[in-house]
């Protein structure tokens, strides 16, 4: 992020937004634009290292792509690695071999109620959660500050294939989303695409790209 707020301060600047439970600094780049605000969120699964490396290659590409930033007119909030503790528990796989083994025999995933975007407070009839993870509440008070009219939260999956999760969709929104794997990829679809509850699944292999904790921090 620093590399990229350096080659373009007068496009891109970064703050940190708070501290995770181990005391890293959580970072916020924002790309600066148009009145309605973007928020896109890296590595909330902290074994998937992919969302925080498309998070950087996303502002890399807004920073760099005048016509595209301006078309767009959006103002965009990038967070690449919103757990980098348990990202950091993830390392020793990033260095490869890019097997499956090597992935699995390094794998940590937090449990559910120690994962940022499952621990949202909330009170619901007999129901009630209020502890709220230090990364959770920077998450939140980002979103509070910025009212974005977009969240995206990225993932990966460990088999291929490429899903979409969305609060409301359009039969437009859900046919440009299934074509975009065809356009990063010659392989052809293992499924077709179609459209279930909340749900949009493509099946097309995707390779894994992996990175350091500091790529995604700073």
């Amino acid at each position: 992020m620093k590399e990229i707020t350096e080659a373009h301060p007068d496009r891109a600047t970064v703050r940190r937004i708070g501290r995770s439970r181990l005391g890293e600094p959580l970072w916020s780049l924002t790309v600066h634009g148009g009145p309605r605000q973007v928020l896109v969120v890296g590595a909330v699964h902290p074994n998937e290292a992919i969302g925080g490396l498309t998070a950087l290659h996303l502002a890399r590409t807004l920073v760099d792509e005048d016509s595209l930033r301006e078309d767009l007119d959006r103002t965009w909030h990038i967070i690449p690695c919103i757990d980098p503790d348990g990202t950091r528990l993830n390392e020793p796989s990033f260095d490869g071999p890019l097997t499956m083994d090597s992935y699995g025999r390094s794998f940590y995933r937090p449990a559910v109620d120690e994962q940022v975007e499952w621990t949202f407070p909330f009170a619901y009839k007999e129901a009630f959660f209020d502890r709220v993870l230090p990364e959770t509440v920077a998450l939140m008070r980002i979103i509070d500050e910025t009212k974005p009219l977009l969240l995206c939260s990225l993932h990966n999956g460990e088999y291929g294939g490429v899903f979409y999760y969305l609060s409301r969709g359009s039969d437009t929104l859900n046919a440009r989303l299934a074509e975009l794997p065809g356009l990063l990829t010659e392989a052809e679809a293992e499924v077709p695409a179609q459209t279930i509850p909340i749900r949009k699944l493509v099946g097309v292999q995707f390779g894994a790209i992996f990175a350091t904790t500091a790529d995604l921090t700073g």
